[in-house]
């Protein structure tokens, strides 16, 4: 068996951005809320995290692209699922 390398799930002084699909509400407002309620659980501050509404899966990865620059992490939630762009914690 490997190695298995852990770190402390806080979350202060980080920033995330959080890209939503507006396509199929039902599946992605249940996940988005989700979201927020575990980066709230993990110390993330409501200021630290930010909500982009896209009309569909497609926008997703672009709007993810826009936000890594500014995000410490930026996840996507589409009605097929979860993604993540960029967890590299600058």
């Amino acid at each position: 068996m490997g190695r298995e390398l852990t770190g402390p799930l806080e979350g202060r002084e980080l920033r995330f951005g959080i890209v939503v699909s507006r396509f199929n509400r039902s599946v992605t407002a249940p996940l988005l809320a989700g979201a927020l309620e575990g980066l709230a659980a993990h110390g993330v501050a409501d200021d630290d995290v930010v909500v982009a509404h896209v009309p569909g899966a497609f926008e997703i990865p672009f709007a993810e692209n826009c936000g890594s620059r500014l995000m410490s992490a930026v996840g996507g939630i589409g009605p097929s699922g979860i993604s993540s762009r960029q967890l590299s914690l600058a």
